[in-house]
C-alpha cells in the first residue's frame, strides 16, 4: 500500500516550522510515495520540493488558499498547477491583508482585558507578521493572564487545552478576520 500526504506545510506557511528540505526528508525516512506541500497562500516551497523528488518520491505542485465567500471562511486546496506570478501576488495580497489586520487583532485582545507583550510576540515570530496562534501563546505564557476567566478553558485540564492555541484563534480572532478582512474572494 502507497504512503500519500497531499496537506502539509513548510516553513513557509506561519504554522510550521520545518524547511521544505526537512519535510522532503521525513516523507522519504517514512515510505511516503506521493506529496504535496501546500503552503498557506503560497506556492513558493513547489520548485524546491519538486527538486528534492526521487524515484521513490513523487512531489505535486500545491497550495491552501484562504478565502471568504458569503461571509465564511474557507482553505482551498489546490493541485497540479505550474507556479506562476499569479501565486507571488497571491502570497504579496494577504500578507498585506495580514499586517493591515495585526493592530485591529491586537486592539480586540485588549479590550477582553488581556495582556500582550509585543516584545516577546516579536521574538516568537522571528520578525515575521504575528499570526493568531503567536498571539495565544504569548498571552497564555504571560503570567499577568494567569487568573484571566476567559483564559482558564485553554489551561491544562481546561475544557479547551486540547489545542489550546487553535483553540484560541478560533475563539477570539477568527470572526475579527471574518469581519474585517477583505480575503481573496471567490466570484
Amino acid at each position: 500500500m502507497e504512503k500519500i500526504d497531499l496537506h502539509m506545510h513548510s516553513s513557509y506557511s506561519d504554522d510550521a516550522d520545518f524547511p521544505v528540505e526537512v519535510v522532503v526528508a521525513r516523507c522519504k525516512a517514512n515510505g511516503i510515495s506521493t506529496l504535496a506541500i501546500t503552503d498557506h497562500n503560497s506556492a513558493y516551497s513547489v520548485p524546491e520540493a519538486k527538486a528534492l523528488a526521487s524515484s521513490s518520491l513523487n512531489v505535486l505542485s500545491g497550495i491552501e488558499i484562504d478565502c471568504t465567500f458569503e461571509g465564511r471562511n474557507f482553505h482551498l486546496l489546490g493541485y497540479g498547477f505550474a507556479p506562476s506570478n499569479d501565486f507571488v501576488e497571491i502570497h504579496h495580497n494577504f500578507s498585506a491583508i495580514q499586517r493591515e489586520l495585526t493592530p485591529k487583532k491586537f486592539e480586540k485582545l485588549r479590550e477582553l482585558n488581556f495582556y500582550l507583550d509585543e516584545q516577546r510576540l516579536e521574538q516568537v515570530c522571528g520578525g515575521a507578521i504575528p499570526q493568531e496562534e503567536q498571539m495565544g501563546e504569548v498571552i497564555l505564557e504571560d503570567e499577568r493572564n494567569d487568573e484571566h476567566p476567559l483564559l482558564l478553558p485553554y489551561r491544562v485540564g481546561g475544557e479547551r487545552a486540547d489545542m489550546p492555541l487553535i483553540n484560541f484563534y478560533w475563539d477570539f480572532l477568527a470572526l475579527v478576520k471574518f469581519a474585517t478582512c477583505r480575503f481573496l474572494t471567490l466570484r
